[in-house]
């Protein structure tokens, strides 16, 4: 049993030093990965291998397709600019030029359509439950119902040391992290708001009347409580109809793990009999109490204890990386589950990503040709006719099997102009996107 408090170290005349929480992308539609700032840092290599693989699916669509439309593939391979890694295919322009317009429009589509295709995979066997299989055919525990599993703790955190890799908090405060909802992450909830029980839930502890009114009120009448002067003390508070307040050692109460008899829990005064009085901690305390079970594997301490935490709920959110997968065997990575969610969520993150950027009608990306590919097929559609064709056998009469020759018609003056508008639309729209998924992350 841990008989301290652990709470945040000081830093500076400000106050608390929090560590950066990452938001919920849930909320808005563009957001920046930015690593360290929205996703950890120590996931920069997990991005970089997902973009690896999206990167590879991305141009093997481009050669299937090409392949299925007889078109030979050049080259293919990979470079590295700075840090960031692309692939890429080389096709014949001539013969590429040469098909009608809906095998250009397959072929320009063809990596997105595969990035599309991988991120449908990826959500269709996540909500088949893929991920319960491979885990529990590797001894691994779910314990999503009723506890997270500890994968690791900030090394600048007060947690650091309390917290064993491997145990199982069970429990935050009187709330026990029991649920049959697998959507609903009661870890999150509790530590990111503040939940207030209901009268029937909300536990004191029986104190004795004689010694509780003979302790100090000073921590209680403390306005603002300052990180600079704050008191090893508690402020606690009785129930209706004899409200009071004093200021107690919390360790005493919190820090046992199951009703005991010098500690008894109570919901009122009634409960703990002649002499005594029920009282519990005032709203505004910040002190969490988190109920770990340790596996005999992971400590040689006891099974099970409580760590009291002193200071915001949110900093546990931040610097305590949980899983809802225990390993049945100490030689089983803790870690494993997560990095591989992680690796995955990020793949397919950036599946959906590439697959729209991709698509913009921009020169350069896959849907500048995809938009050339489509006017040719609107202007044949109509009863018009594409000169492709003859820019192609008009090039290889002129011994430039690889150059197009493009004869001025109203009908490439009118797609140029289209081409253009769509690309700088596309430019200062995607901009603006970025922009507000910047702002709206940081902010």
């Amino acid at each position: 049993m841990h008989r301290r408090i652990v709470k945040r170290a000081l830093d500076g005349p400000e106050g608390f030093q929090t560590t950066a929480n990452y938001p919920s992308y849930t909320r808005i539609p563009v957001y920046a990965i930015i690593p360290g700032v929205t996703v950890p840092i120590s996931h920069f290599p997990l991005l970089v291998l997902a973009l690896i693989v999206n990167q590879f699916i991305h141009e093997f669509g481009h050669a299937l397709t090409a392949a299925l439309e007889s078109v030979p593939l050049l080259s293919m391979g990979a470079s590295l600019t700075l840090v960031f890694p692309s692939a890429f295919v080389a096709l014949p322009s001539a013969a590429t030029q040469a098909l009608a317009p809906r095998g250009r429009m397959r072929i320009s589509s063809s990596g997105a359509f595969h990035n599309l295709l991988l991120w449908l995979v990826l959500n269709v066997a996540a909500h088949a439950g893929a991920d319960r299989l491979l885990w529990s055919g590797l001894q691994y525990a779910d314990t999503s119902a009723w506890g997270r599993v500890v994968v690791g703790v900030e090394q600048s955190s007060p947690l650091y040391g309390y917290l064993a890799v491997g145990s199982i908090i069970t429990q935050i405060d009187d709330h026990p992290l029991l649920t049959s909802d697998v959507t609903t992450d009661l870890w999150s909830t509790l530590l990111s708001h503040h939940v207030k029980a209901t009268p029937e839930d909300e536990l004191g502890w029986c104190v004795a009347r004689s010694s509780f009114v003979e302790q100090p009120i000073s921590c209680c009448r403390q306005e603002a409580v300052s990180a600079a002067h704050r008191e090893p003390l508690a402020c606690f508070v009785t129930h209706e109809p004899l409200w009071d307040e004093r200021c107690l050692d919390p360790l005493p109460y919190l820090s046992d793990p199951a009703p005991s008899a010098h500690v008894k829990r109570c919901t009122s005064t009634t409960d703990c009999g002649e002499g005594h009085i029920c009282t519990r901690l005032r709203d505004d305390q910040e002190l969490v109490r988190l109920t770990v079970h340790t596996p005999v594997w992971a400590s040689d301490g006891p099974a099970d204890s409580v760590v009291v935490w002193s200071g915001p709920r949110a900093e546990i959110l931040a610097e305590v990386d949980v899983s809802t997968w225990a390993p049945r065997m100490h030689l089983l990575p803790v870690r494993l589950p997560v990095l591989v969610g992680a690796f995955i969520g990020y793949v397919q993150m950036l599946s959906l990503s590439l697959y729209f950027f991709n698509m913009l009608p921009v020169s350069f990306l896959d849907g500048g040709p995809f938009l050339d590919a489509s006017a040719d097929f609107v202007v044949m559609s109509s009863g018009g006719s594409s000169n492709a064709r003859e820019d192609v056998e008009l090039a290889a009469l002129e011994g430039e099997p690889g150059s197009i020759v493009h004869r001025p018609s109203p009908r490439g003056e009118w797609k140029s102009r289209l081409q253009r508008t769509f690309h700088y639309a596309s430019i200062i729209l995607f901009g603006l996107c970025c922009l507000l998924g910047v702002v709206r992350t940081l902010g």
